[in-house]
């Protein structure tokens, strides 16, 4: 990556959070700002330092997390969360998600997963570990777009250029990396993606990923 990110880790155990912050801190390319072990730090903190993304331990917010990474979002429209750790029921990881989350990782990752992590998000991607991809699939579908909405969408007219970009979505694409595949301008790439979004009557590039797998299903 040719710019440094700057990262804010919202954890509050300390040695967990300090820990991550060193091994993360060894890379030229990672700045990381602050470390916040609560709510309320971690709003302050946003504020003051004024990172491209926050990492954040879902347990530190009470019930899954949602709230504070909307709070997050809504004290920061830029910034990109990074969940870690997970709430055990589909519910929970869609509304954090609809909250506006960016990626996920798991708390006992290796740096080498936080840093691809990191620079994916950093890069415009969203980014899921492998082994939840599927079954959180599953969960969006179901809970997110509905089951009205998954028979609605099959009367959805998308164009040809729309058509193509779906399934970028679903690889986990972002925009400029689509504008490259497809060569076309990245303004382009965001006009389509944004009538994609009001076409399938969802909000989020997850819930259009959601719909390219269970086409391809």
């Amino acid at each position: 990556m040719g710019e440094r990110v700057s990262l804010l880790v919202v954890e509050d155990n300390r040695l967990l959070g300090e820990g991550i912050a060193a091994a993360l801190r060894k890379h030229p390319d990672v700045q990381v700002m602050a470390i916040a072990r609560s709510p309320d730090a971690a709003l302050t903190e946003l504020q003051k330092t004024e990172p491209q993304l926050v990492l954040l331990d879902a347990a530190v917010a009470d019930r899954n997390g949602s709230e504070l990474v909307e709070a997050l979002r809504r004290t920061s429209p830029s910034v990109k969360v990074i969940v870690m750790g997970f709430p055990t029921e589909g519910a929970g990881i869609i509304s954090i998600i609809e909250a506006g989350a960016t990626g996920f990782i798991l708390k006992d990752a290796n740096i080498a997963e936080f840093l691809g992590t990191v620079r994916s998000v950093a890069n415009g991607a969203h980014v899921l570990p492998p082994a939840l991809v599927d079954p959180l699939f599953t969960q969006i579908a179901r809970q997110a777009l509905g089951d009205r909405k998954a028979r609605s969408v099959d009367g959805v007219r998308l164009t040809r250029r729309e058509r193509e970009i779906v399934p970028l979505i679903g690889e986990g694409l972002s925009n400029k990396e689509i504008g490259e595949r497809l060569r076309i301008a990245i303004h382009t790439v965001k006009t389509h993606v944004h009538n994609i979004l009001d076409k399938l009557a969802v909000r989020t590039r997850l819930q259009i990923a959601t719909y390219a797998v269970t086409r391809r299903g």
